[in-house]
């Protein structure tokens, strides 16, 4: 049986942080692609200490990546509350520029159209000095206004999913919207790279023996890029 160990699907954001390197500017500590991550299930911070052990307070740069998720079409305004500077993007067109800074520290977007469904965000942000804040909001119901919670946001850092427990001269394909993925063996472990995929599709798992002949086939399962399964034998 086709066991999944772990899902390709993060609630959250993908965080990059990273410091601000002497004579260098937020924009250049942007630019070299911050090296320390984590998920961060939302965007809502308020530090007076380091936000990790190897990035500096007084001088840092963090990028959130992923997906929000809208729930119903319709007009959407954000907000992102910074100190210091901030920019927002919403399927890589930029709705808030509020990177230098300023006293008013919200700053707003204008009311977006947006379909129901996954829709990509990126968030930058830079902070200098001995406090920092950041928070990430919207308002979809007239004069509310809340921070995004996880429930809204997600992310998928691999375009692959992996198969261990399967000897190297086994075949695993994928049947996947119309496409056959066939798999590559690296360490041990079986790799399907999904291509641009970057949300779930239904699809089915094959498993051949070194002869051609069926050894395992899933029924239709949700597949999500990054997912991670084991074969594993009935007793």
């Amino acid at each position: 049986m086709l066991v999944k160990i772990k899902s390709g699907r993060h609630d959250g954001l993908l965080g990059l942080y990273g410091r601000i390197c002497d004579g260098c500017s937020p924009e250049d500590a942007i630019e070299s692609s911050p090296k320390h991550e984590r998920i961060d299930p939302e965007v809502n911070f308020i530090w007076i200490d380091d936000p990790l052990p190897a990035v500096p307070l007084e001088s840092f740069v963090a990028i959130w990546s992923g997906y929000i998720y809208i729930p119903n079409s319709g007009s959407y305004r954000f907000f992102v509350d910074a100190d210091d500077g901030a920019r927002l993007y919403i399927d890589n067109k930029i709705i808030i520029d509020r990177w230098v800074n300023t006293e008013l520290r919200i700053a707003f977007s204008d009311p977006l159209e947006l379909s129901q469904g996954p829709h990509r965000i990126r968030l930058e942000y830079h902070n200098q000095g001995p406090f920092g804040k950041i928070r990430l909001g919207w308002s979809f119901r007239e004069g509310h206004l809340e921070i995004i919670s996880s429930r809204y946001l997600y992310t998928t850092p691999s375009r692959s999913i992996i198969i261990t427990g399967i000897p190297k001269t086994y075949r695993v394909v994928v049947a996947i919207d119309g496409e056959i993925r066939e798999a590559v063996f690296k360490g041990g472990i079986a790799m399907i790279p999904l291509g641009s995929r970057e949300n779930s599709s239904e699809g089915i798992i094959k498993v051949f023996d070194e002869n051609g002949d069926p050894v395992y086939m899933s029924p239709y399962i949700e597949i999500w890029p990054g997912d991670i399964y084991s074969l594993e034998a009935i007793e």
